[in-house]
Parts: C-alpha cells; sequence; structure tokens
C-alpha cells in the first residue's frame, strides 16, 4: 500500500503474496511508488517498469494493483466521495469488462463488489434490491463514516475502498490485477484518476440503456467528461485483449502480465485535479528468478 510521506519508490516485502507452485520459495515484493501527479508522474511509472525489468518480475492471480487517490488540492468533501461511490457502482459492471475474471463481480475476497454489498443491503437473505434502489442510499448518505459503511460495510477489501481515507487521505482502488506491465498500469491509472476527476466536478453516470451495452456507457461517459485520448484508446485495447485470452488461454494457470500494448504512450491529459500512489505487486531483488506481487 502507498504510504503517505513517502518521496521515493521503494519495495516492500510482503508475505500475504502466494508463490506459483513452480516456485514455492519465490521473495514476494511490492513496488510503492510516491505521490505521483500530472505527466511527469506517468512517465515515471515507465521508467521503473524499464529500470526493474532486467529482474525478471512476474505476476500471478494473488497479486494485485492498488491505486490511491486524492484531490490535487484540500480533502475529499462528502458530495465528492458520494459521486464518485454513486459512478462506480453504476459503471462497475462495464468496470468488470477491464478485469481478469479473477477479479470480477465478488469472485475474489481482497478486492470485492461494492454494488452487490449495496444491493443485498435491507434485501431477504439471498435475495437482492434492485439497481437503481441501492443506488439510492448513497444519495441519502450524510457522512463520510455513513457512506463509507454503506459501500465498504465490513473491511477495505472492496473494489472502491473508502477506508483508506482514516489512515491515507486517499480513495483505494483496487480492482485491477498486478502487472509489470507499464501500458498496462498507466492505463488503469488514467481510468481512475479520470474517473475521479469527473466525480469530483459533479459528473454523474447515467445507467446503461441495455446489458449488452454497459462498456459503451463508461467510453461515453468518460468521453463527455475527461476527454482523455490515451484512456479512451487503451479502454477498448484493454477489452479486446481480455476477451481474446479467455477464449484463446482456458487452460493456462496464473495471472501473468501480458505484452500487448507495451511500450511508453502519450500520458498527457489524464485526471488533471487529482494525484496519485501506484502500488504494483510485480518486482523484487536481482538475485530473484520469479516475483510476485500482494494483492491485499
Amino acid at each position: 500500500m502507498a504510504g503517505a510521506g513517502l518521496s521515493s519508490w521503494r519495495i516492500k516485502s510482503n508475505n500475504s503474496i502466494v508463490c506459483n507452485p513452480n516456485l514455492p520459495s519465490c521473495y514476494r515484493v511490492e513496488l510503492v511508488s510516491p505521490p505521483l501527479s500530472g505527466t511527469a508522474g506517468l512517465q515515471q511509472i515507465y521508467k521503473i517498469a524499464k529500470a526493474v525489468k532486467p529482474l525478471n518480475p512476474s505476476v500471478n492471480k494473488s497479486c494485485g494493483l492498488h491505486v490511491h487517490v486524492k484531490p490535487a488540492q484540500g480533502s475529499w468533501a462528502l458530495q465528492q466521495l458520494k459521486t464518485l461511490s454513486y459512478n462506480w457502482c453504476q459503471l462497475e459492471s462495464a468496470m468488470d469488462l477491464l478485469l481478469p475474471n479473477s477479479r470480477r463481480y465478488s469472485n475474489n475476497n481482497y478486492c470485492k463488489s461494492n454494488i452487490a454489498v449495496l444491493r443485498q443491503n435491507g434485501a431477504a437473505a439471498g435475495q437482492h434490491r434492485k439497481k437503481f434502489e441501492a443506488l439510492k442510499d448513497i444519495t441519502r448518505a450524510v457522512s463520510i463514516a455513513g457512506l463509507t459503511d454503506l459501500v465498504c460495510p465490513t473491511d477495505r477489501y472492496y473494489k472502491l475502498n473508502l477506508r483508506a481515507l482514516e489512515r491515507h487521505g486517499t480513495v483505494e482502488f483496487r480492482a485491477a490485477g498486478g502487472t509489470s506491465n507499464a501500458t498496462k498500469v498507466v492505463g488503469y491509472v488514467l481510468l481512475f484518476l479520470n474517473l475521479a476527476d469527473a466525480s469530483c466536478r459533479g459528473s454523474t453516470a447515467p445507467p446503461s440503456k441495455h446489458k449488452e451495452y454497459v462498456f459503451e456507457n463508461i467510453v461515453k461517459f468518460l468521453a463527455k467528461h475527461t476527454g482523455c485520448m490515451v484512456l479512451l484508446h487503451w479502454l477498448p485495447r484493454r477489452k479486446l485483449e481480455l476477451n481474446n485470452r479467455r477464449r484463446s488461454s482456458s487452460s493456462r494457470a496464473g495471472g501473468g502480465s501480458s505484452s500487448a500494448g507495451a511500450g511508453p504512450v502519450n500520458v498527457t491529459g489524464g485526471g488533471r485535479n487529482m494525484r496519485a500512489h501506484a502500488t504494483s505487486g510485480s518486482c523484487g531483488c536481482a538475485e530473484c528468478r520469479q516475483r510476485t506481487g500482494s494483492q491485499r
């Protein structure tokens, strides 16, 4: 987890990581960034990825990419958090299409679905409320503590984690899988930054008119309210990459990073009023042949 006050990148040991069976004594670490902002901050991701590439980092399904976001000036206000929580829950099914199956829905106990828990709240056992009814709970929240209890009721292990506010002053996005692919990291960082930026400016995502158009809904929302062309080009590429992987690799094990879309891109235009910490489980020391990173 990215810690407050960091001034440089660091590697942390994390014993919660699960090593691959063929390398049971792997060195388990996570790479933690300092707060990053602007184009220079995103370009640091490429530099760090290049620096650790000779170490041959790798990831598996126990790895995660956690991004902490806060406004560049001041702190999160209740209305901003309500809009962000609303947008995340409205768009979560579309977000899942940008994630590996191991991190979709509530398939992973360390990045559970926010909208699922909202829909279960107040419903009979084994039932769930309609989505629009659950979203109304967010709009009625009168305090940050109350909102947090709604969208992260039991712990911090939700895709959108508001419990990071108390300790770090940030919201934490826990949905993405771990990777050593810098382009993929930048894509997710831009996604979360731009969603947060649109939310801070009061933009709310409309519901999708048809289930088959949920992905188009998030693209249209971000295109209208952020205009980050790098992100808008990355979204369909990432979705296509995951679709191709599901079709062609049903027998593959593990969650290693893909080289699809690798290489630097122009990273201007993302998250104008936000800053981020990025935590990626994907690096380690030179003597390790395989490394994994934490999802926890």
